[in-house]
């Protein structure tokens, strides 16, 4: 597992697709932001292509459906740390 703290508020940097439920964020691909720097997921270097995210603030989110993990992440929260696995695990465990 994979440990980020993000800004409380957007944006990150990444677009997110669900996984083949419907749930879960899966990061599908890397956006540059407005000023055409990397958003903090990617800089973080630990996280890459088609990583899961499965927390937000320790909240599980594998089970949420995508729609509502979109929403959580574009609200804005005092802290905001998110938890990713690979691919591999993640459907491992479903």
């Amino acid at each position: 597992m994979t440990t980020v703290s993000v800004s409380p508020s957007g944006p990150y940097g990444v677009s997110v697709e669900a996984d083949k439920f419907g749930h879960a964020a899966v990061i599908n691909k890397w956006v540059r932001l407005s000023n055409g720097k990397f958003g903090q997921i990617q800089k973080h270097g630990g996280i890459k292509l088609g990583d899961v995210l499965v927390a937000i603030n320790d909240i599980n989110v594998t089970n949420t459906p995508h729609g509502d993990i979109k929403a959580m992440l574009g609200k804005t929260m005092p802290t905001k740390v998110l938890k990713f696995v690979s691919s591999t695990q993640y459907y491992q465990e479903k």
